[in-house]
């Protein structure tokens, strides 16, 4: 069965990678099978290099299908002799067919095999002798390390990782920083043997990159690390990608690593998901609670861990939408919707329990005493229930007749007349609807929506239940409304809308971000993080460093929405600056509510700062919300077997060893150093900017570019024929460009057919081959255009989706 890793991997933009995939598949015990597939790539592959790799890799292949072996071992010197007298492509046969003995026997005349003009030969001798190679030959393939040949630079450096990865330390820097990722994973697997924690920290950057091909080449190198150590890596990037295979190959790891702690982290996770994702997530975590039921790793208290968890999912799920609907009540006038829904959850025990601790939360005073109201009418409904109890089992069957009649509330209210209903009971009403109630009354609550004449906050309330129970008849409705100034009306449009219409609602998200009202922007930043995770924290970190107070607030109220792994350094940061000691108290309480084995070294830090500041206070609040950590994580069996005590004396040793490092200089391979080198561009901006006084000086500088920056004059050069290419193309072609990114300002003009349609967009397909999901403009639909119709259409690009296709915005079109 063809391996799709291997597969995705050979058609992967980088180089590097589909390289590492012709080697892995030659590796294989059934190699045969992906002749078809190598062949398709050699066909498609327009690198000159990858093209001679897949024609030596197809050679050995076919070579092996009439391979005879033979009982006795051909000697060493019989091989050599037939060895010197072969063709090059014959010599990459006779490598591929040597065995395991032989190669120990042979290892001594590996220079004298060597070609000085055959790459591919040369790749094919380290290949086969990369474990047995000779420490005292590594000095004739030294030079290979910086050559032009790719393949060639892999294997050497794989053969010097095996036997001298000290030889790799002058030119870790610039291996580190390559551009393609297989070689930067392979430099991280050789500074591994020379500085460990460096090596943690590079593949960490490595797996948080947004490029998916660094984040595969990480996960080759993977299995050399402990994977307690860069198992915060892998949920950080679980948090932050979207790319389904991606998802998978992670979780394939995490799964075949029993950890107590990961089904806790993979909860988390899917909290923030939208449903493709959130659907990967639950699969991973399923299988990741058996294998540490089969691995015995808990013994027999598993049903205790589980239930444990199962307890805790549900509490965080209670806990989660209350503060959600704290910060909706900070900014709402109307708390009726609100009420409603808690209400309707009250009989449930723990629901009920996390009610009461929410008195301790640090929310604002409305929803404090919102959340105490309803507990205390609860407690007094139940002391009345008790004491009419006798009277209620008398008229049950009187009762159930009534309730047949009325609404949640308790309130008669004949659906079929809800203009006579009081505005209010209309509210609660409309709340309280559940999935059950329809589709008896969808015209009830499709008459509220359609009415020109309902309130604001009434429709608002129609559009979140018809979103709550999966409506999408209510577009249209949302579409027109969505920049209403009522913002409890706006916000709703946006919610209905991201459920229903996303891509339009892209198309203004933006202007949402902006907003000084609370509850429009964390709505906007809630769906933003949903699809762009890492643009919507950008958007955080910018809002954490305003200086007005409430932003800031905001913005950590924000925060909620994130998976805690994503935002705990960025709280770390905030929380060592902060003055305000609501704003810090909130932040700890971050840290309590999702504790994490990862808190507590942060809190630790944290704590040794606040002391050496003589910050006792906070030093010791910080310290409490890292025991209130340490006794969850215990409790829960999430991979914390210490008391105490030893916790203590480990993460003192753990800092003073981070402090250590910090004193001594600093390496030119680590993080640290290599993230301040300045990219060409800044320092060419700094060179000009020195010398922009002195004008003899910079003619002289700009006259010396070609001779001390080659590379720049290519550049420039290459830049100026773009140009001139550019200029002679028609202006119809100009107007096609390519773009990235989630938004394009270019107006373009295209022309091809029609490949589906809806009211809500059409897909078109361009001369080119490219296809585009056209949208209308704000508040209006299409017609239906029927496939093969050809149009010429102009439209404002926003985003391009993960299946390629550009999404765009209509601004007119004409029929061919």
């Amino acid at each position: 069965m063809i391996d799709q890793l291997l597969k995705q991997e050979l058609e992967s933009s980088a180089k590097s990678l589909r390289l590492y995939a012709i080697d892995k598949i030659l590796q294989t015990n059934n190699a045969n099978q992906y002749v078809e597939l190598l062949t398709s790539r050699k066909q498609s592959e327009t690198d000159s290099e990858c093209c001679t790799m897949l024609e030596n890799a197809l050679a050995i292949i076919a070579a092996r299908k009439h391979e005879v072996r033979s009982s006795e071992e051909i000697s060493d010197t019989d091989f050599l002799r037939g060895f010197s007298k072969a063709s090059d492509p014959e010599k990459i046969l006779l490598l591929s067919a040597l065995s395991a003995g032989l190669t120990e026997k042979l290892a001594d005349h590996i220079p004298a095999m060597m070609s000085p003009s055959n790459m591919a030969l040369n790749v094919e001798i380290l290949r086969t002798f990369r474990t047995t190679f000779p420490i005292g030959h590594l000095k004739a393939i030294l030079p290979y390390l910086t050559c032009d040949n790719l393949s060639m630079r892999l294997a050497v450096m794989e053969v010097l990782i095996l036997k001298a990865p000290e030889n790799l330390r002058r030119d870790l820097p610039k291996l580190l920083l390559h551009k393609e990722p297989r070689v930067r994973s392979l430099a991280i697997r050789g500074l591994a043997s020379i500085d460990f924690e460096e090596a943690i920290k590079h593949i960490g950057l490595l797996l948080e990159s947004e490029d998916p091909s660094a984040i595969m080449a990480a996960l080759h190198i993977s299995i050399y690390f402990p994977f307690e150590r860069i198992k915060p890596y892998f949920l950080k990037t679980l948090a932050s990608i979207r790319d389904s295979s991606l998802i998978r190959r992670i979780g394939l790891i995490i799964e075949n690593n029993p950890d107590t702690e990961i089904p806790f982290r993979l909860w988390e996770l899917l909290e923030n998901s939208n449903t493709e994702k959130r659907e990967l997530l639950q699969t991973i975590l399923h299988n990741s609670c058996e294998n540490i039921k089969k691995a015995q790793i808990l013994g027999d208290s598993y049903p205790e861990y589980h239930t444990r968890l199962k307890n805790w999912i549900q509490k965080r799920n209670f806990s989660g939408w209350l503060r959600e609907l704290s910060v909706t009540l900070e900014s709402s006038v109307d708390s009726q919707e609100i009420e409603s829904k808690i209400i309707e959850r009250l009989s449930d025990a723990q629901f009920r329990e996390i009610l009461c601790e929410s008195q301790k939360w640090p929310i604002s005073e409305k929803a404090k005493l919102l959340f105490k109201n309803i507990l205390a009418a609860e407690k007094s409904a139940a002391e009345k229930s008790v004491a009419e109890k006798s009277v209620a089992e008398k008229s049950a069957a009187e009762k159930s007749a009534d309730e047949k009649k009325v609404g949640k509330t308790g309130t008669e209210l004949p659906l079929p007349e809800a203009a006579n209903i009081l505005h209010d009971q209309q509210v609660q009403l409309v709340a309280s609807l559940r999935k059950s109630d329809f589709p008896e009354k969808s015209i009830f609550l499709k008459n509220l929506i359609t009415d020109k004449n309902t309130p604001p906050d009434l429709l608002a309330t129609s559009l979140r239940t018809a979103s709550r129970i999966r409506i999408p008849d209510y577009v249209s409705k949302a579409r027109a409304n969505l920049h209403s100034k009522n913002y409890q009306l706006s916000q709703s449009c946006m919610e209905y809308l991201c459920e229903f219409d996303t891509d339009w609602l892209f198309l203004y998200l933006g202007s949402f971000l902006n907003s000084e009202n609370v509850r429009i922007k964390s709505t906007a930043i809630r769906i933003l993080s949903k699809f762009e995770p890492k643009q919507s924290l950008s958007t955080i970190k910018v809002m954490l460093s305003d200086k007005r107070t409430e932003m800031r607030q905001s913005s950590l109220a924000c925060l909620v929405y994130f998976d805690f792994v994503m935002v705990r350094d960025i709280l770390f940061s905030f929380m060592k600056d902060c003055n305000e000691i609501e704003l810090f108290t909130f932040a700890l309480f971050l840290f309590e509510s999702n504790p994490d084995p990862e808190n507590l070294f942060i809190l630790f830090e944290l704590e040794k700062f606040f002391e050496l500041k003589l910050d006792l206070e906070r030093a010791t609040s910080v310290k409490n919300t890292r025991k209130i950590n340490f006794e969850f994580l215990k409790q829960t069996r999430q991979n914390i077997n210490d008391t105490w005590e030893k916790s203590e004396a480990k993460l003192e040793s753990r800092f003073n060893d981070a402090s250590e490092r910090d004193r001594k200089p600093v390496a030119p391979y680590s993080v640290k150093a290599l993230s301040k080198i300045p990219s060409l561009k800044e320092s060419i901006l700094e060179s000009f900017k020195n010398t922009f006084c002195d004008i003899p000086k910079m003619l002289f500088q700009i006259k010396s570019i070609p001779r001390n920056y080659p590379e720049i004059s290519s550049v420039i050069f290459i830049f100026l024929v773009m140009v001139f290419i550019y200029s002679l193309l028609p202006e119809k072609m100009k107007s096609e460009k390519l773009f990235s990114g989630s938004q394009v300002s270019t107006i373009l003009t295209t022309t091809g057919a029609i490949q589906s349609s809806t009211k809500n967009y059409f897909i078109l397909k361009n001369e080119s081959g490219k296809s585009y999901k056209i949208f209308p403009r704000p508040e209006s639909f299409f017609e239906d255009f029927k496939p093969g119709l050809k149009l010429e259409v102009t439209c404002l690009p926003f985003k391009v989706g993960f299946d390629g296709i550009i999404q765009a915005q209509c601004i007119s079109f004409v029929e061919k």
